[in-house]
């Protein structure tokens, strides 16, 4: 029987610097001890070692990492040991199993990276949904309105053609006195709201950062009294005092940020930031905005003394309307229509949820019966606003 082997030479790396010490191994059943060339000694633990590589199997170099804390002056500490009797010896002298141990790193390095990938994506998913909304809101409440009014002109001035408002005096006027009845429960708000007449049919409006809104044709058409236009501009008021434009642009930008950070890819994802606020489906709403849009405008309607009978009216019909669209999504559709299709259904960016209806008759309902004050009793208002809009001389020709 061959005598066993106790003494080896090694390299040693103290984990603080990039120096390399010749050093002398010696085996024995509990450690092994390793004499430094300043005659310092250090005692390693079996139990405290791992084999930070089993790619060569039992085939030398061999690369030991100590993981005990007992040692304080030293960072990671490692041995490289290139005698390809090292390792039987190590295991016949040792006190304990060693071959679970000298495994452990690689298996530990499978874990750790099994639970990233069930860790990371909820860690994103958490940031997602709840960091950078909460986040970006806060910035958002901080934006001057100076500064919301620039970007909502600006959206504005990019609109295409199809789709850009033209003037329209006997409409505008009719809507301005509804929106002037609807202020009036906010006499301290910031902003310059302003009423904008898009041609275009599509049932739609939108709230634009700084006060601009834009009332489509097609949703003009849908309505029977302005009791029921004044329902869907006190929705889209309050996506302008409550900033919802704004703040869902700050989370698409705070997004795309964090995508660089994540990818790299700083042109393409601060391009597609950019680009957020001209595109009018970047300014789409969450449910959550919409519910709060729904119930603090239907607040605005009762404070008014307008009847909320005609906004209740309003979203019924938009879910019903909403319901047949949804059959036409699949028919040819030309170019222009294709670039505004997202934009065709109200409810599309308006998701407030099935019972959006349900909620807004409950709210009615512990408002209590009251008298209201009748909106432009004398105009003939599927008269006014069932016809195609009349641009002014030097407005934009179609």
């Amino acid at each position: 029987m061959n005598a066993r082997k106790l003494e080896f030479t090694g390299t040693y790396f103290d984990g603080l610097s990039a120096r390399k010490l010749a050093v002398t191994i010696h085996l024995s059943p509990r450690q092994m001890t390793l004499s430094l060339p300043s005659s310092q000694t250090l005692a390693w633990s079996y139990k405290d070692i791992r084999r930070q590589s089993a790619a060569t199997g039992d085939n030398p170099p061999f690369h030991l990492e100590h993981t005990g804390a007992e040692f304080k002056d030293h960072g990671q500490e490692s041995l490289t040991v290139v005698d390809e009797t090292f390792l039987p010896n190590l295991r016949a002298i040792a006190s304990i199993p060693l071959d679970s141990s000298l495994k452990q790193t690689k298996q530990s390095r499978h874990f750790i990276l099994a639970l990233a990938v069930l860790v990371i994506p909820l860690f994103l998913y958490g940031l997602w949904q709840v960091v950078i909304p909460q986040l970006s809101d806060r910035v958002a409440m901080q934006v001057p309105v100076s500064w919301e009014e620039k970007l909502g002109q600006t959206v504005l001035d990019g609109l295409p053609k199809a789709l850009a408002p033209i003037p329209d005096r006997a409409k505008e006027q009719a809507l301005n006195t509804i929106l002037d009845r609807l202020l009036a429960t906010h006499p301290d708000q910031p902003y310059d709201i302003r009423i904008n007449i898009s041609p275009h049919k599509m049932v739609n409006a939108v709230a634009l950062p700084g006060g601009e809104i834009i009332i489509f044709q097609g949703l003009l058409s849908l309505t029977e009294t302005p009791e029921e236009l004044a329902g869907v501009m006190a929705h889209e008021i309050q996506h302008v005092l409550l900033r919802h434009s704004t703040r869902g642009i700050i989370r698409a930008l705070t997004s795309q940020i964090l995508l660089t950070l994540l990818i790299g890819d700083m042109n393409g994802s601060m391009e597609l930031a950019l680009n957020i606020a001209g595109e009018l489906d970047g300014l789409s709403h969450s449910r959550d905005m919409e519910r709060e849009a729904d119930r603090l405008g239907l607040q605005m309607i009762l404070t008014a003394g307008i009847d909320p009978d005609g906004m209740v009216r309003m979203f019924e019909k938009l879910e019903q309307l909403d319901k047949l669209l949804i059959t036409e999504k699949s028919t040819p559709k030309n170019t222009e229509e294709e670039n505004s299709s997202s934009w065709t259904e109200y409810l599309s960016t308006h998701p407030a949820g099935r019972n959006r209806v349900k909620q807004l008759k409950k709210q009615v309902a512990l408002a209590g019966k009251k008298s209201y004050t009748p909106l432009l009793s004398d105009t003939n208002w599927g008269a006014s606003m069932h016809r195609k809009l009349h641009p002014e001389p030097d407005g934009i020709s179609f």
